[in-house]
């Protein structure tokens, strides 16, 4: 029958936390791909720029990073190491201070990618099937010793047609299914699985375009499209992106 489906709260912290980062206003939302948390600052990927920012929990730079290779598009980590995927199929681990620590090719199709202590889950963006996805996972530390992804096992999602978030915690995997599928627009919602595939539940997200999480201990944090008119009076486009801290109820 499937995993009941629940509601999220806005988290009472940090709510709409505009991002301060230039950026190109054509592309919006598309600007940015990876999102990575630790306690007190956020680290995301620049879509059109080489370069990987740190920002406060106010959306502003902190710090930044260079990419080794180009522009990166997917990322995951945040605490001492940050693990960057390129369009190319290449993936980079980086200490946060910027040294590259080791590289490694793949084939799998681009899509998000969540780490863990030695693995890697990558979703496959460039899976045919409209009724679910396929999760990869990789062994870190043999990829990067032999140079080209070694996968230890994979999993098929059924039922989430579109991956554009994935993170991992507590022994689960956490996906964010976008509704804007072949031009059909629908809920975002938000999965939780076990290891093996099995769902635990789904969340509604009330919230449009939801893209890229990082999870704590105590909530979620999704980067989605802004309202046009944030707390405090700030105004920005429709299109610009912010990043919001849910509760699961």
């Amino acid at each position: 029958a499937g995993p009941s489906v629940r509601a999220v709260s806005y988290h009472e912290d940090y709510c709409m936390v505009p991002i301060r980062v230039p950026q190109d206003p054509s592309m919006g939302l598309n600007h940015f791909y990876g999102l990575g948390y630790e306690e007190g600052s956020f680290w995301i990927s620049s879509r059109t720029e080489d370069r990987i920012y740190e920002l406060s929990l106010f959306g502003e730079i902190t710090g930044e990073i260079a990419s080794p290779y180009h522009a990166p598009c997917w990322l995951a980590g945040g605490e001492k190491e940050l693990l960057v995927r390129y369009p190319d199929g290449r993936f980079a681990l980086l200490e946060t201070e910027g040294e590259i620590i080791g590289s490694f090719e793949s084939s799998i199709g681009g899509g998000p990618l969540a780490l863990s202590s030695h693995d890697i889950w990558v979703a496959d963006g460039d899976y045919p099937d409209d009724e679910s996805s396929r999760l990869y996972r990789l062994d870190l530390d043999r990829s990067l010793d032999s140079g080209d992804a070694v996968i230890i096992g994979e999993i098929v999602v059924e039922g989430v047609q579109r991956v554009k978030g994935l993170a991992y915690e507590d022994d689960r995997l956490w996906i964010i299914e976008s509704g804007d599928f072949y031009g059909y627009w629908a809920a975002d919602s938000l999965h939780i699985y076990e290891l093996t595939s099995a769902p635990i539940v789904t969340y509604a997200l009330p919230v449009h375009r939801a893209g890229a999480l990082a999870v704590d201990e105590e909530s979620i944090w999704i980067m989605h499209r802004g309202p046009r008119l944030l707390s405090g009076g700030e105004y920005c486009r429709s299109d610009d992106p912010v990043i919001s801290r849910f509760r699961l109820r």
